[in-house]
Parts: C-alpha cells; structure tokens; sequence
C-alpha cells in the first residue's frame, strides 16, 4: 500500500539534479511449488534489503502500469531475462505462472530497510506468460471479478 504522504526528505532527494540515493523497484513472483516459493527480486546491481527479506539482483524491468478513464483494471508486464534458462522450468512446470501473485514494489533508499514501507505498492495476477531465447514476458493484471463465486460454497 502506498503511504499517504510521502516523507519530505524523499520528495526533496527526488527533485534535486544529482543525488547519491535512489528509488529502488523490488518485484516478488509467487510460485505454486510444495512448500510455496516466493521469489524476490530487484534490478539493482546489488542485493537489497526491505522488509525482512532480501532481494536478489536480477535482469528485469516492467512496462509503464496502465489506467484509464472507462474503469479498466490495471495492466502491465514485467520482463525477466532468460539467458541463464533459470526461469522457463518454473513456466513449463507451472503453466506459465497463469493466476500466480506478482507484487511491484517501489521504495527509497533513505526509508528503513528492516520496514515493509514503501512509496507504492501493486499486487497483480499473472494472466499469460511468453518465452523467448532472450526474455521471459509475464503479462498482468488484477484477478478478475467474474471469476469469484459468492458465497465460495453454494447449496444446490
């Protein structure tokens, strides 16, 4: 969850020319194995620390996260390196992450790492994935509505 005011030390780093601390982009991918792994991630060249987890540096990035006027539901992608060929034997074991949780965290590095504070906070669901020799592509969104049943267990 974003903080409803961000602290005016990081709004003040932010605006300055040059500055020596830096916003820090923290990616979490959920995977259905027996127990459950979550893996966390940061595009960093070092590993981070946020929230009593570690964060390992990895090659990856996401697309702009997209909103509109009509009441869409957010959409973005995020897009991981797959040269090392470590990611697509979780996609082909787990059909492609399909419904797995992805959370993207912004966060600074002038807030206390051993807190779960961020500046924002998205939780998505994996809708589709694609492979590539170069890249692994997971496509997201918000879980959808229509496919929640209310109550969970009917009587017929």
């Amino acid at each position: 969850m974003p903080l409803s005011d961000i602290p005016l030390n990081i709004l003040q780093e932010k605006n300055q020319l040059a500055t020596a601390e830096r916003f820090i982009w923290l990616y979490e991918i959920a995977v259905p194995t027996d127990p459950p792994t979550m893996y966390r991630l940061t595009r960093q060249p070092e590993a981070v620390n946020h929230g009593g987890f570690t964060y390992s540096p990895f090659p990856i990035s996401h697309d702009i996260v997209t909103r509109d006027a009509t009441g869409d539901l957010p959409t973005t992608s995020v897009t991981a390196s797959n040269m090392s060929r470590e990611i697509i034997g979780e996609l082909e074991a787990y059909e492609g992450l399909v419904g797995q949780t992805v959370r993207i965290i912004l966060t600074h590095s002038l807030l206390d790492p051993s807190s779960s504070q961020s500046v924002i906070e998205e939780r998505f669901e994996v809708l589709s994935s694609t492979a590539t020799a170069d890249s692994v592509t997971l496509s997201l969104g918000s879980s959808n509505l229509f496919d929640s049943f209310i109550p969970k267990a009917r009587m017929a």
